[in-house]
């Protein structure tokens, strides 16, 4: 293994560790978000949505990372 090849390593270490610790803080909020009452604007609906889709594919990729042994 090269020392770029470390470094490229070391780099996408830390990277991944950046993503999960914010994977870590979006699921506390959203969460935290189900169990407050919406009013069921269309705006909070939609955000909603996106959110809960966004957290879907934040799970998956937190699942990878799990199956990567990382």
């Amino acid at each position: 293994m090269s020392k770029t090849d470390f470094k490229n390593d070391e780099f996408n270490d830390i990277e991944n560790a950046h993503r999960v610790k914010g994977l870590d803080i979006l699921l506390k909020f959203l969460r935290h978000k189900d169990t407050q009452e919406s009013n069921g604007t269309e705006m909070e609906l939609a955000e909603d949505f996106l959110l809960r889709d966004k957290c879907k594919e934040l799970r998956k990729f937190q699942d990878d990372l799990k199956k990567d042994g990382t």
